[in-house]
């Protein structure tokens, strides 16, 4: 805003405390991680969700949480509290003890990537904009599927995109390591710079 015109100053007040975990980010994890993980235990889900969850809120980074997830550290722990048997946590641990770092790394950013997309998405519908788009960063050449999201340019904010899972409104459009996001348009926001309330870490 203040590299546009719209604000006097660049700096926060003095009162300001940015917290990197968005709650809109947590709540998608909450209602929707590891949902789409194939080949595994459903207890394994639950686990996984519990560790990536926690792992976001204590702000780890994602080799730290995929690494949580197949140490299996805590997996009786976790388990035992919502009451699964003794024979599924056998099973949870099997499972854990196969994932490769690929895998258990792939499910981590693809969920985290997946929560934060659709809790930024949340935010700027709550801000009243009505574009977006798809974007690629990252040091990759983007795949078919992304490359033809990103050509579609500036779309409606409620367009699905295609995606390997069977569409979708959000980034990541594939498994492993999607280095896309979304981009809102910039004349949109400046456009309504006085009247939408921007989440600020509070």
């Amino acid at each position: 805003m203040y590299t546009e015109g719209l604000r006097d100053s660049p700096d926060l007040p003095d009162d300001f405390e940015f917290k990197l975990v968005n709650p809109a980010t947590l709540k998608e994890l909450n209602d929707y991680a590891a949902d789409l993980v194939r080949r595994v235990d459903d207890g394994t889900k639950f686990y996984m969700k519990r560790l990536i969850v926690s792992g976001v809120d204590q702000g780890l980074s994602s080799p730290k949480i995929a690494q949580m997830i197949r140490d299996g550290a805590t997996v009786d722990e976790v388990l035992r509290s919502a009451e699964f048997t003794d024979e599924v946590i056998g099973t949870v641990k099997a499972e854990l003890e196969s994932l490769s770092e690929y895998r258990s790394n792939s499910i981590v950013n693809t969920e985290i990537n997946r929560a934060e997309s659709r809790g930024r998405l949340g935010q700027w519908r709550a801000m009243g904009l009505t574009k977006k788009g798809w974007a690629h960063t990252g040091p990759d050449t983007p795949c078919k599927v992304c490359t033809g999201n990103i050509g579609l340019g500036l779309v409606d904010i409620d367009y699905e995109f295609e995606d390997v899972f069977g569409g979708t409104q959000t980034p990541p459009g594939h498994p492993g390591v999607c280095h896309c996001h979304l981009e809102f348009d910039e004349a949109e926001l400046i456009g309504k710079a006085d009247e939408v309330e921007v989440w600020d870490g509070q």
